[in-house]
Protein backbone atom coordinates (compact mmCIF):
# COMPACT_ATOMS: atom_id res chain seq x y z
CA UNK A 1 0.00 0.00 0.00
CA UNK A 2 2.60 2.33 0.97
CA UNK A 3 5.06 1.87 -1.65
CA UNK A 4 1.33 2.23 -4.47
CA UNK A 5 0.43 5.52 -2.77
CA UNK A 6 3.55 7.09 -2.87
CA UNK A 7 4.42 5.81 -6.60
CA UNK A 8 1.17 7.71 -6.94
CA UNK A 9 2.22 10.91 -5.24
CA UNK A 10 5.50 11.17 -7.21
CA UNK A 11 3.66 10.65 -10.08
CA UNK A 12 0.63 13.46 -9.23
CA UNK A 13 4.24 16.12 -8.55
CA UNK A 14 5.68 15.33 -12.03
CA UNK A 15 2.36 15.74 -13.53
CA UNK A 16 2.52 18.96 -11.79
CA UNK A 17 5.99 20.04 -12.77
CA UNK A 18 5.38 19.55 -16.00
CA UNK A 19 2.26 21.23 -15.79
CA UNK A 20 3.68 24.35 -14.31
CA UNK A 21 7.13 24.48 -16.68
CA UNK A 22 5.90 25.92 -19.51
CA UNK A 23 3.88 28.14 -17.78
CA UNK A 24 6.77 29.67 -15.71
CA UNK A 25 8.74 29.67 -18.88
CA UNK A 26 5.74 31.78 -21.15
CA UNK A 27 6.07 34.38 -18.13
CA UNK A 28 10.13 34.62 -18.43
CA UNK A 29 9.46 35.92 -22.06
CA UNK A 30 10.41 39.59 -22.19
CA UNK A 31 7.38 41.42 -24.38
CA UNK A 32 8.29 43.75 -26.75
CA UNK A 33 6.44 47.09 -28.17
CA UNK A 34 6.51 48.08 -31.41
CA UNK A 35 7.45 51.89 -32.38
CA UNK A 36 5.48 52.74 -35.18
CA UNK A 37 7.23 55.39 -36.35
CA UNK A 38 10.27 53.22 -36.83
CA UNK A 39 8.72 50.66 -38.13
CA UNK A 40 7.82 49.76 -42.23
CA UNK A 41 5.70 47.48 -43.62
CA UNK A 42 6.41 47.33 -47.84
CA UNK A 43 5.11 45.21 -50.67
CA UNK A 44 6.47 45.04 -54.15
CA UNK A 45 4.34 43.89 -57.24
CA UNK A 46 4.76 43.80 -60.52
CA UNK A 47 1.91 45.65 -62.63
CA UNK A 48 1.50 45.72 -66.67
CA UNK A 49 5.26 44.48 -66.69
CA UNK A 50 6.89 47.17 -64.51
CA UNK A 51 7.53 46.60 -60.92
CA UNK A 52 5.80 48.97 -58.30
CA UNK A 53 6.26 49.18 -54.61
CA UNK A 54 4.25 50.51 -51.80
CA UNK A 55 3.85 50.38 -47.70
CA UNK A 56 1.15 49.96 -45.18
CA UNK A 57 0.61 52.86 -43.13
CA UNK A 58 -1.29 51.36 -40.17
CA UNK A 59 -0.31 48.09 -38.69
CA UNK A 60 0.33 47.01 -34.83
CA UNK A 61 0.69 43.78 -32.56
CA UNK A 62 2.30 42.18 -29.82
CA UNK A 63 5.58 40.09 -29.54
CA UNK A 64 6.82 38.49 -26.99
CA UNK A 65 10.06 36.95 -27.71
CA UNK A 66 13.64 35.64 -26.05
CA UNK A 67 16.49 34.37 -28.15
CA UNK A 68 17.06 31.67 -25.56
CA UNK A 69 13.49 31.09 -25.34
CA UNK A 70 12.10 30.36 -28.67
CA UNK A 71 9.25 27.64 -27.56
CA UNK A 72 7.81 30.59 -25.65
CA UNK A 73 8.07 32.96 -27.99
CA UNK A 74 5.18 34.17 -30.05
CA UNK A 75 3.87 37.11 -31.88
CA UNK A 76 0.75 38.66 -33.69
CA UNK A 77 0.20 41.77 -36.30
CA UNK A 78 -2.54 42.92 -37.62
CA UNK A 79 -2.27 44.85 -40.69
CA UNK A 80 -4.96 47.45 -41.83
CA UNK A 81 -5.25 46.41 -45.51
CA UNK A 82 -6.88 49.79 -46.26
CA UNK A 83 -3.99 52.14 -45.79
CA UNK A 84 -2.13 50.57 -48.26
CA UNK A 85 -0.19 52.96 -50.29
CA UNK A 86 0.90 51.85 -53.97
CA UNK A 87 2.29 54.84 -54.84
CA UNK A 88 -0.76 55.43 -57.53
CA UNK A 89 -4.17 56.98 -56.23
CA UNK A 90 -6.05 55.01 -58.80
CA UNK A 91 -4.27 51.41 -57.58
CA UNK A 92 -4.90 52.79 -53.85
CA UNK A 93 -8.53 53.16 -54.53
CA UNK A 94 -8.88 49.71 -56.24
CA UNK A 95 -7.06 48.09 -53.28
CA UNK A 96 -10.18 48.46 -51.00
CA UNK A 97 -12.47 47.64 -53.61
CA UNK A 98 -14.47 44.13 -53.71
CA UNK A 99 -11.98 42.49 -56.12
CA UNK A 100 -9.01 43.24 -54.34
CA UNK A 101 -9.22 43.58 -50.05
CA UNK A 102 -12.38 44.19 -49.84
CA UNK A 103 -11.75 46.40 -46.57
CA UNK A 104 -15.92 46.96 -46.29
CA UNK A 105 -15.74 43.32 -45.32
CA UNK A 106 -12.30 42.57 -44.33
CA UNK A 107 -10.65 45.56 -43.20
CA UNK A 108 -7.76 43.72 -41.27
CA UNK A 109 -5.20 41.05 -42.33
CA UNK A 110 -3.04 38.83 -39.34
CA UNK A 111 -0.04 37.45 -38.80
CA UNK A 112 0.08 34.83 -36.04
CA UNK A 113 3.45 33.06 -35.17
CA UNK A 114 3.37 29.16 -34.42
CA UNK A 115 7.26 28.59 -34.48
CA UNK A 116 10.32 30.33 -33.95
CA UNK A 117 13.17 28.76 -35.10
CA UNK A 118 17.10 29.56 -35.29
CA UNK A 119 18.67 30.42 -38.61
CA UNK A 120 22.37 30.09 -39.45
CA UNK A 121 24.18 32.70 -38.57
CA UNK A 122 24.06 34.11 -34.99
CA UNK A 123 21.40 37.17 -35.51
CA UNK A 124 19.12 34.92 -38.09
CA UNK A 125 15.77 33.86 -37.21
CA UNK A 126 12.48 31.84 -39.40
CA UNK A 127 9.05 32.34 -37.75
CA UNK A 128 6.30 30.15 -38.94
CA UNK A 129 2.97 31.02 -38.82
CA UNK A 130 -0.22 31.69 -40.40
CA UNK A 131 -1.14 34.54 -42.62
CA UNK A 132 -5.31 35.85 -42.70
CA UNK A 133 -6.19 38.06 -45.87
CA UNK A 134 -9.53 38.20 -46.85
CA UNK A 135 -10.94 34.98 -44.48
CA UNK A 136 -8.42 32.79 -46.25
CA UNK A 137 -5.36 31.30 -43.95
CA UNK A 138 -2.30 29.91 -45.17
CA UNK A 139 1.39 29.21 -43.57
CA UNK A 140 4.10 31.83 -44.33
CA UNK A 141 7.69 31.48 -43.49
CA UNK A 142 9.17 34.40 -42.84
CA UNK A 143 13.03 34.94 -42.63
CA UNK A 144 14.66 37.66 -40.46
CA UNK A 145 17.87 39.24 -38.62
CA UNK A 146 17.48 40.18 -34.98
CA UNK A 147 19.78 43.29 -33.55
CA UNK A 148 19.81 44.27 -30.38
CA UNK A 149 20.91 48.21 -29.20
CA UNK A 150 20.10 50.23 -25.82
CA UNK A 151 18.56 53.43 -25.64
CA UNK A 152 19.60 56.35 -23.82
CA UNK A 153 17.40 55.72 -21.43
CA UNK A 154 19.02 51.92 -20.91
CA UNK A 155 15.88 50.69 -22.42
CA UNK A 156 16.52 47.27 -24.82
CA UNK A 157 15.89 47.77 -28.46
CA UNK A 158 15.27 45.02 -30.84
CA UNK A 159 15.24 45.58 -34.75
CA UNK A 160 13.77 42.99 -37.06
CA UNK A 161 14.17 43.07 -40.59
CA UNK A 162 12.55 40.26 -42.73
CA UNK A 163 11.66 39.71 -45.67
CA UNK A 164 9.51 36.86 -47.50
CA UNK A 165 6.71 35.95 -51.00
CA UNK A 166 3.49 35.03 -51.06
CA UNK A 167 0.97 34.68 -54.00
CA UNK A 168 -2.00 36.93 -54.22
CA UNK A 169 -4.06 34.73 -55.97
CA UNK A 170 -4.07 32.43 -52.96
CA UNK A 171 -6.02 34.57 -50.60
CA UNK A 172 -8.15 35.56 -53.41
CA UNK A 173 -6.53 39.39 -53.71
CA UNK A 174 -7.64 40.52 -57.32
CA UNK A 175 -10.78 39.03 -58.67
CA UNK A 176 -12.64 39.02 -62.10
CA UNK A 177 -10.38 40.55 -64.26
CA UNK A 178 -7.78 41.42 -61.69
CA UNK A 179 -7.20 37.45 -61.83
CA UNK A 180 -4.98 37.65 -65.09
CA UNK A 181 -1.17 37.63 -64.53
CA UNK A 182 -0.32 39.58 -67.31
CA UNK A 183 -1.90 42.61 -66.38
CA UNK A 184 -0.98 42.03 -62.45
CA UNK A 185 1.87 39.40 -61.39
CA UNK A 186 0.92 36.80 -59.02
CA UNK A 187 3.67 36.75 -56.51
CA UNK A 188 3.87 39.64 -54.66
CA UNK A 189 7.04 40.72 -52.41
CA UNK A 190 6.42 41.78 -48.02
CA UNK A 191 9.37 43.57 -46.60
CA UNK A 192 9.15 44.37 -42.83
CA UNK A 193 11.56 46.51 -40.68
CA UNK A 194 10.44 46.53 -37.07
CA UNK A 195 11.76 48.13 -34.28
CA UNK A 196 10.26 47.67 -30.71
CA UNK A 197 11.50 48.40 -27.33
CA UNK A 198 11.24 45.67 -24.29
CA UNK A 199 7.74 46.82 -21.80
CA UNK A 200 8.07 44.53 -19.69
CA UNK A 201 7.95 40.72 -19.32
CA UNK A 202 5.41 38.34 -19.41
CA UNK A 203 1.85 39.02 -21.65
CA UNK A 204 0.95 42.84 -22.62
Amino acid sequence: MKSGFFAALVGSVMIVMAIATPVQAQEAVPSWQIIAADSTLEFEGVQMGAPFQGHFKEFGGTIQFDAANLPASKATIAIHVGSADAGSADRDKNLKMKDWFNIDVFPDAHFVTTSFEKGLATNQYVAKGNLTIRDVTLPVVLPFTLEFAKSDSGQSIATIVGETAINRLDFGVGQGQWSDTKSVGNQVKLRIKLKATQVGVGPL
